[in-house]
């Protein structure tokens, strides 16, 4: 059923003050939400503006660089198989379905080198002991 005709199957409001009063309310709601908004044309120049800016200062930037080199070698720990499904899923984004084909392996056994192989690095950068498991 479309939407229209969703409607038009629906009885008319019982109480016509009421409709009448949260139809008003709710357009005026929506005037001053609407007037709250800044146009982008409106601010040519946001370093004029002086807003902070929401860049991470330099202890986050050294600290998300050490974490990145942290999981870059744990990678290089994980299984062959496991490191190439998690690159193509994490990294090049492709669905298990592509790196299925693109391994020459089932869903299933790219789904099992996705979880063993997250589960181990996971436990290799936050420092717990995993062994990979054995496929079922």
């Amino acid at each position: 059923m479309c939407a229209s005709m969703m409607r038009r199957a629906r009885p008319p409001p019982s109480s016509t003050r009421a409709f009448v009063f949260s139809t008003a309310r709710n357009l005026l709601v929506d005037r001053v939400r609407h007037a709250q908004v800044v146009p982008l044309q409106a601010i040519e120049n946001l370093e004029a503006l002086a807003v902070a800016a929401d860049q991470p200062g330099p202890d986050a930037h050294t600290q998300a660089r050490e974490e990145l080199r942290r999981v870059q070698a744990a990678l290089e720990h994980l299984p062959p198989r496991a490191r190439e499904a998690i690159v193509l899923f994490q990294i090049d984004g492709l669905s298990r379905r592509e790196i299925a084909s693109r391994m020459g392996i089932s869903e299933k056994t790219v789904t099992w080198h996705l979880n063993s192989g997250m589960r181990a690095l996971a436990d290799l950068v936050y420092g717990e002991a995993h062994e990979m498991g054995r496929k079922p």
